[in-house]
């Protein structure tokens, strides 16, 4: 009669009789990318992932709009403006406003540039510092609406022309010299848009 020893001689521990592996002795935890919190209790599955979200589209705004560009005539009809005034200038008697005859040519080279690229324009009247303020916010309004009114008998319609008087409130000089103090005094012509010619 052979008998099986319960004692494994090659191990020197006793035999299993077992072939299934042994529970394991430590805890099976599942971990969602942290070893500080388990996911889920001992033993347990995890779940099947879900999906991630779609990327939610970008529909902001971008940060800067650009600026409308402006016509080509109203660009041409300011540069032309500008070249005139350059050399010459728009010229009243002193103190009020009545126009010199050099003022009048002036006036009548931009008419011509109005007409050529058929354009809407502000004349805007500006003074020194000299005297009180009021009188001078008057006689800067007085002096762009002498050039408006010159201006438009030439022009087939009357409203493609504004006047509008700031005084002293926009300088491009300063006052505390002569030379400073004439160059505040001026007219300037501002293209506003294109008008159409009936």
């Amino acid at each position: 009669v052979t008998f099986e020893s319960d004692w494994d001689h090659n191990r020197n521990s006793p035999r299993s009789h077992s072939t299934s592996p042994l529970p394991p002795t430590t805890d099976t935890r599942y971990f969602n990318g942290s070893l500080s919190e388990p996911k889920f209790s001992v033993g347990e599955k995890p779940a099947p992932a879900s999906p991630a979200p779609p990327a939610a589209a970008n529909n902001s705004s971008p940060a800067t709009l650009a600026a409308p560009l402006k016509p080509l005539e109203v660009l041409l009809a300011q540069r032309d403006i500008n070249e005139i005034l350059k050399t010459e200038k728009v010229e009243f008697r002193t103190g009020t406003d009545q126009l010199t005859d050099n003022g009048k040519a002036t006036l009548m080279k931009i008419m011509d540039v109005i007409k050529l690229h058929l354009v809407n324009v502000e004349i805007g009247g500006h003074t020194d510092n000299m005297g009180d303020a009021n009188r001078n916010l008057e006689l800067s309004q007085r002096r762009a609406e002498a050039c408006r009114q010159y201006i438009i008998q030439y022009l087939s319609r009357k409203d493609h022309v504004i006047a509008r008087g700031y005084g002293m409130t926009r300088p491009v000089a300063g006052n505390d010299t002569a030379e400073g103090r004439a160059a505040n005094r001026r007219i300037e012509f501002k293209v506003l848009s294109e008008y159409k010619s009936n």
